[in-house]
C-alpha cells in the first residue's frame, strides 16, 4: 500500500495545478475577422477586435470587450466588465466609433455593462462617441448599464440597477419589484419602471400599478 502513495500524492498534485490554471486569469485575442470566443471557469480577459464576434465569459470576474461591429458579448456568472468597443487614437484625440449593432448581456453578479469602455473614460463628455445603437442587458445582481448615442433598449433584472441612456432615442427597461435609478438622457426616451424607482429626464414612462404614462424632470 505504501508504494502507491507517490502515484496518489502525484495524482492530486496534479489536480490542484489544474485548479490553480483554471483560477488564473486568462487572455484571449480574437482575430481581424467574426470570431467565437469563450472563457474559462476563472477570471478572463477576452477582447474580439474588428468583426462580428461572439464572446461567452463563462463563470469568474471577467473583463469582455467586442471591440467593435456587431458583436453577441455573454457575461455569465460572476462580477464581469462589458464593453462593446474601446477607444482609439485619432487626429482630434481620443475617440470612440463602432459602426455595429450590438448586444451585451451580463449574468449572475454585479456586473458593469457599458455600450463602450469611452463612456466611462476619455470620451465622456465628448461629442467623438458614435455607436447605432444595441441591447443592453443585465442579469441578477446589482448591475450598472450605460449607453451612449444610439437608438438603445437597456434591460436592467432582479437586482436594484443603475441604468442610463445617451443621446439618443432609448428604452430603459427598470420593472422589476426592486428600487432602481433609471437616468435617461438626451433624446425622446420611454421607460417602465417601478413607482419605487429613481427615474430622471425620461420623456415617456410608464409606471407599474398606474394606468397613466408621464414624463418626469
Amino acid at each position: 500500500m505504501r508504494a502507491a502513495r507517490p502515484a496518489v500524492f502525484a495524482a492530486a498534485s496534479a489536480t490542484l495545478l489544474i485548479a490553480a490554471a483554471l483560477a488564473a486569469a486568462q487572455t484571449i485575442n480574437g482575430t481581424d475577422g467574426p470570431d467565437r470566443l469563450s472563457g474559462t471557469p476563472g477570471p478572463d480577459l477576452i477582447v474580439g477586435g474588428p468583426g462580428d464576434d461572439v464572446i461567452r465569459g463563462l463563470a469568474g470576474a471577467d473583463r469582455l470587450n467586442g471591440g467593435g461591429d456587431s458583436d453577441r458579448v455573454f457575461g455569465g456568472a460572476g462580477a464581469d466588465r462589458v464593453f462593446g468597443a474601446d477607444c482609439e487614437v485619432g487626429a482630434f484625440g481620443r475617440f470612440c466609433d463602432n459602426p455595429g449593432r450590438e448586444v451585451l448581456r451580463g449574468g449572475p453578479g454585479d456586473d458593469q455593462i457599458r455600450a463602450n469602455r469611452c463612456v466611462a473614460t476619455f470620451c465622456a463628455r465628448q461629442r467623438y462617441v458614435s455607436l447605432n445603437g444595441g441591447v443592453y442587458a443585465g442579469g441578477a445582481g446589482r448591475d450598472r448599464i450605460i449607453g451612449a448615442d444610439g437608438r438603445e433598449r437597456i434591460i436592467g433584472g432582479p437586482g436594484a440597477d443603475v441604468l442610463r441612456g445617451g443621446r439618443g432615442a432609448d428604452t430603459l427597461l427598470a420593472r422589476d419589484g426592486r428600487r432602481d435609478v433609471v437616468r435617461c438622457g438626451p433624446g425622446r426616451d420611454r421607460a417602465r419602471v417601478d413607482r419605487i424607482d429613481d427615474v430622471r429626464g425620461c420623456e415617456r414612462l410608464s409606471v407599474a400599478g398606474s394606468a397613466r404614462g408621464s414624463g418626469m424632470p
